[in-house]
């Protein structure tokens, strides 16, 4: 089954800065990265999916049903997410 991450018109502000703004896309399922310069708002984004922040206003979905009708059983199977940060590292 092809699965479906859909953002519709979110956005997310922090008191009076926006951070992100009217943010539409459609990820199939697959792997992805979010590239762009400090303060861009991709931790913002990823937090946002991870269901850890809420956003100020727009709708996720997932597979055509709201993101917050889905169990964490099924977000926790079918969209697993993580975090590279931008300085390398090594686990030794």
């Amino acid at each position: 089954m092809q699965m479906k991450l859909q953002f519709e018109q979110v956005s997310k502000s922090f008191k009076d800065k926006k951070v992100l703004k009217d943010i539409s896309v459609t990820m199939d399922r697959g792997v992805y990265g979010l590239l762009g310069p400090n303060g861009a708002g991709k931790t913002t984004m990823m937090r946002i999916m991870a269901d850890t922040m809420p956003p100020s206003k727009g709708r996720i979905l997932i597979d055509g049903k709201d993101y917050k009708d889905c169990g964490d059983e099924y977000r926790e199977t079918n969209y697993d997410d993580g975090v590279r940060r931008d300085q390398p590292f090594t686990n030794e």
